[in-house]
């Protein structure tokens, strides 16, 4: 847990595995199976996710940093994804808010909300942050 990148994140992680002590189930490789997923065009998606679609990233002046980022996806659905860590869930925006719903946090399910919270973005639903991180959108 120690390089989990913001002080969220690690009250997150702790609340998941709380949530999730006792029910952890490892799958070693090469029982995992995975379906390779179409890319779904923006337009496609419902609109109240659309402006978090693609991937935000933590800035270095005006420089993204790439070893940090949240990738939105068009069905709802997001990774948060570190260096030494992912976590990931459901996400929805109404009225220049973000709610996350984790599902996941380092590999180890989470019972459904029970971690979960809100975010304002920023002006024009340009970037919105997590503690002192703020988060801007790849190639906006």
């Amino acid at each position: 847990m120690k390089h989990l990148g913001t002080a969220l994140t690690v009250v997150l992680a702790s609340l998941a595995m709380m949530a999730s002590a006792g029910t952890q189930h490892h799958h070693s490789a090469k029982h995992a199976h995975k379906t390779a997923a179409r890319p779904v065009p923006i337009s496609a998606a419902p609109p109240e996710v659309r402006p978090m679609v693609g991937t935000w990233t933590l800035r270095d002046g005006d420089k993204p940093r790439t070893d940090i980022r949240m990738v939105f996806r068009t069905n709802g659905t997001f990774a948060f994804v570190g260096p030494n860590w992912k976590s990931e869930g459901k996400f929805r925006m109404a009225e220049h808010k973000l709610s996350l719903e984790w599902t996941a946090v380092d590999g180890s399910r989470v019972a459904p909300g029970t971690v979960k919270k809100d975010f304002a973005m920023g002006d024009d639903d340009g970037s919105f942050s997590i503690d002192q991180y703020t988060y801007y959108k790849l190639n906006r």
